[in-house]
């Protein structure tokens, strides 16, 4: 059988990506676009969010360390004298 390039473009974009997108549509259930290439921008930005996100989360997370790190200091430094907290600091 002839494989010509051009021939396999042709059908690559007006029937195996107009197919595969609408498998993707029915297969997912939600408000994506008709067109592969679109729908491969879409999850590409998709992807950026999520990277975000988790940059976020991360920073969240240290910040509860250091808060939870605070607290203990607060803990342990409550019942002392200013000269006894200084020590207390420096220790951690």
């Amino acid at each position: 059988m002839f494989h010509h390039p051009l021939m396999l473009g042709i059908v690559q974009n007006y029937v195996l990506n107009p197919l595969v997108a609408l498998y993707n549509v029915l297969d997912y259930g939600e408000d994506l676009p008709d067109d592969v290439k679109d729908q491969k921008k879409m999850l590409r930005t998709l992807e950026q969010e999520e990277s975000d996100y988790k940059a976020r989360a991360k920073v969240l997370e240290s910040s509860v360390r250091s808060i939870d790190l605070l607290i203990e200091v607060v803990k342990k430094t409550k019942n002392y004298g200013k000269k006894d907290r200084y020590i207390i600091m420096l220790s951690i």
